[in-house]
């Protein structure tokens, strides 16, 4: 059986919002040896090799995990959600000595580097 386009984008590294599980795997210093030869001969990560190798392997053995149900909260709005969520635990007088431009120098108040020039109307900030 022919894996279809969608489930050939599900498989391997998790995209944005994907729930993410870390897995420990424990080998001999020759078995690592092999599959870091096989990831080599892949051209990917010896990660993205094993989630491969086994990928095929639950294929060969026909293992299927249910669709999980689609989130009822598109990405966006709920990352929207969170920094609101995030931004009401600080008091409101404290937000109050944010610099207004904080964004624009964020290096400069993290790690004291220079200030960049506020840019004039119509033109583009130089980085």
């Amino acid at each position: 059986m022919t894996p279809t386009e969608t489930e050939k984008r599900k498989r391997g590294r998790p995209r944005l919002g994907e729930t993410r599980e870390e897995v420990s795997l424990y080998a001999t210093l020759e078995t690592v040896a092999r599959w870091r030869l096989l990831a080599k001969k892949w051209n990917c990560s010896l990660s993205e090799a094993g989630r491969r190798a086994l990928d095929q392997a639950a294929d060969r053995e026909g293992v299927e995990v249910a669709e999980p149900a689609a989130s009822a909260t598109p990405l966006a709005d709920s990352l929207l959600a969170l920094v609101e969520e995030v931004s009401q635990l600080a008091p409101p007088e404290a937000w109050e000595g944010v610099p207004t431009d904080l964004s624009e120098n964020h290096d400069h108040y993290l790690y004291g580097a220079p200030k960049r020039a506020r840019p004039r109307s119509g033109q583009r900030a130089s980085r």
